[in-house]
């Protein structure tokens, strides 16, 4: 695959996920999707700082009342946000790798004797990645048009809600709502580009390779939400 097919499929892959799976399979290569998910959320990450910045600016003035809530942020607290902008850009690729491994072994089981190679599954994973860039530039164009200053909670920083969100899970089932919150209208589009192209690659029925891939999303989003209450419960003991 060339280098300007590269760069076009990274978009391509949003409206012909068949044919961009097609050449996937042909020729696999996945250097472009790796650069621009780390350039994007990188820069996407470091835009986002002034949001999270507001929502402590928001506890400073509901705790002592107006003031330079300004000086509540110390060097360390923003050091702590820009290691939080790698450490989100670096755990895009374990959910690529674990995604991978989830569509790999369900795929096993339902085509035992299917020939399945890694490394296409993975970069199609990692193209349609370019669905959650969109999510998160759109995510950040909608706030800075709102204006920071109306940002007063981590809730606020979710513009595409999901079905937690259209539910009212939150309050009754705040576990279950974690995992509906990964469900959204751009993890479903995900999923469609994603399965469209496992049937490509695999030559299963469509209604297969949507199931699978289905469940290797909900898995992920389990997986995701008990990673975060590991990390509350590891925090509390400090």
């Amino acid at each position: 695959m060339k280098f300007r097919m590269e760069v076009a499929n990274l978009f391509n892959v949003l409206a012909t996920p068949v044919k961009v799976s097609e050449e996937i399979r042909d020729n696999t290569r996945c250097r472009m999707p790796l650069m621009f998910s780390l350039a994007s959320s990188l820069i996407i990450g470091y835009l986002m700082i002034p949001a999270s910045e507001q929502i402590l600016r928001g506890i400073y003035r509901h705790s002592f009342g107006p003031g330079d809530a300004g000086s509540a942020l110390s060097p360390a607290i923003r050091v702590y946000f820009f290691l939080g902008v790698l450490i989100r850009a670096c755990a895009v690729y374990i959910r690529w790798a674990l995604c991978c491994a989830l569509l790999y072994l369900l795929t096993r089981l339902v085509l035992p004797d299917a020939v399945l190679k890694v490394k296409p599954i993975f970069c199609m994973v990692a193209y349609a990645e370019i669905i959650f860039i969109a999510m998160a530039v759109l995510t950040l164009l909608i706030l800075y048009a709102q204006g920071l200053e109306r940002i007063e909670s981590s809730g606020d920083l979710v513009v595409f809600k999901g079905v937690d969100d259209l539910l009212g899970l939150r309050e009754d089932n705040p576990r279950i709502a974690s995992v509906l919150s990964n469900i959204n209208i751009f993890s479903l589009w995900y999923i469609l580009v994603v399965s469209a192209g496992l049937r490509v690659l695999t030559g299963m029925k469509k209604f297969e390779a949507l199931a699978i891939t289905s469940i290797a999303w909900l898995c992920w989003s389990l997986l995701s939400v008990l990673g975060n209450y590991v990390m509350e419960a590891i925090l509390k003991l400090w």
